[in-house]
């Protein structure tokens, strides 16, 4: 089974994204910021971590920028997720390593195509169909 570490303050966020997650059939480990998600990390490392970019003290730059000094073979698939469309920010986002950039809030059929393009799943790993999206 694979694995996912979301990174989110929100408590709301979290469990909806952890929620969409256990659906695609990801095991799911939840942090609120990046030291706490330093530490989930460092004692299992996740198949991806999907980071959320404004979070209290240490935004998700900062943990991108943690992840930039890890050996690339155990090196997680990250996925930023904020509030904020901006092509600044994507762009930004993805130069300091992220993978993928969606929107907020959360919608399942477009979490389901971002892992489905990174190759994470694919649309036979889920058995609900976009019309489940919550």
């Amino acid at each position: 089974m694979k694995s996912c570490l979301i990174v989110e303050d929100e408590l709301t966020c979290r469990k909806i994204a952890a929620a969409m997650m256990r659906k695609m059939g990801f095991e799911v480990r939840e942090s609120m910021s990046v030291p706490q998600a330093i530490e989930e990390f460092t004692q299992k490392v996740p198949d991806m971590i999907l980071l959320d970019w404004y979070l209290p003290g240490l935004d998700g730059l900062a943990l991108l920028k943690y992840m930039q000094h890890i050996k690339p073979e155990i090196r997680p698939l990250i996925v930023m997720c904020t509030g904020v469309d901006d092509e600044v920010n994507t762009l930004r986002a993805m130069k300091k390593g992220a993978d993928a950039y969606i929107v907020k809030p959360l919608k399942y059929d477009e979490l389901e195509a971002c892992l489905t393009d990174l190759g994470l799943i694919s649309k036979s790993d889920d058995s609900s169909t976009a019309s489940d999206s919550q």
